[in-house]
Formats: structure tokens, C-alpha cells, sequence
């Protein structure tokens, strides 16, 4: 989330694309409370479809590779959930006047890809774990008056 959070506000911040509603808020200030607001040039993508197209690919990615309800047609099934979940989100925001179509596509497929990839980077590329322990590791550490480096593993 930290990561599709930050890659959302960059590309926020850098586009500064306006939100559907900029015309109607140019000939009546009063046409909708978005018009007041810091957000109407925000609309490149969707926060909110990337938001939730994040926990779709996390929700997808897990229940993928753990058997977390027992079952492939549930750990599928909730996988599905959150994707008609991800379209609805986005369709909201389009006839809302919140976004382009554009945005909410970007959004999902942004959000979906960091859900989905990271976790299948970091944690699934080398398939199921053995009940091989784990090697040593460096880890860093640090706190308010100490920065360091430790030590974890198994023997």
C-alpha cells in the first residue's frame, strides 16, 4: 500500500491533470464542492481504484499461493470479489465526474500490479517454502539515539 500510495501522489502531483467537473467549475463556482478544493487538478490516477486495485492483487496474490479458505473455488472467489469490487470503484468515480476513464484504468491496472507483483517478487518466485530453515541475514537497526547493524538466522 505504501508503495502504490506513493507512486499515486508522484504521478498526482506531476500530471496535475484536471477532474472532469473543471468545466463545469469554471463557468459556476458553486457547480460542485470539488471546485474549492486543492484536489481538482488530482484526477491522474484514480487514488481511490488504485486504492482498492491494491488490495485486490494482494488479496489475489495470497490467496493464489495459501490455501487461506481451504478451498481453490473460495481463495478464487475472493479473488473475483475484489476485482468486480476494483471495477465498481472505478465506474463510480467516472460517472461522478471525479475522473477520466483514463485515470481509473491507469489507477487499476497501477494499483493491481503493485498488489499483485510485489508480493509474488519479494515472497512467491521461488514456489511453495520447504520446512528448510532459513540462512543467516543482515538486518538494519536503529532507533532515536542508535543506528546499527544485527544479526538473524538459524542454525
Amino acid at each position: 500500500f505504501a508503495v502504490a500510495g506513493w507512486l499515486n501522489r508522484l504521478l498526482q502531483f506531476e500530471t496535475g491533470r484536471a477532474r472532469p467537473a473543471t468545466e463545469g467549475c469554471a463557468r459556476d463556482p458553486g457547480y460542485d464542492e470539488i471546485c474549492r478544493s486543492p484536489q481538482l487538478n488530482a484526477s491522474f490516477p484514480s487514488g481511490h481504484t488504485l486504492g482498492i486495485a491494491t488490495a485486490a492483487g494482494l488479496t489475489c496474490v495470497h490467496h493464489r499461493h495459501l490455501p487461506l479458505y481451504g478451498h481453490p473455488a473460495a481463495d478464487g472467489g475472493i479473488c473475483a470479489a475484489m476485482i468486480v469490487g476494483t471495477v465498481a470503484t472505478g465506474l463510480t468515480r467516472v460517472i461522478g465526474e471525479r475522473h477520466h476513464v483514463s485515470d481509473v484504468v491507469v489507477g487499476a491496472a497501477l494499483g493491481f500490479a503493485v498488489g499483485y507483483g510485489l508480493p509474488r517478487l519479494l515472497h512467491y518466485r521461488s514456489g511453495p517454502r520447504d520446512d528448510t530453515p532459513p540462512g543467516w541475514t543482515v538486518l538494519p537497526l536503529g532507533g532515536v539515539s542508535m543506528v546499527g547493524v544485527g544479526f538473524a538466522g538459524a542454525l
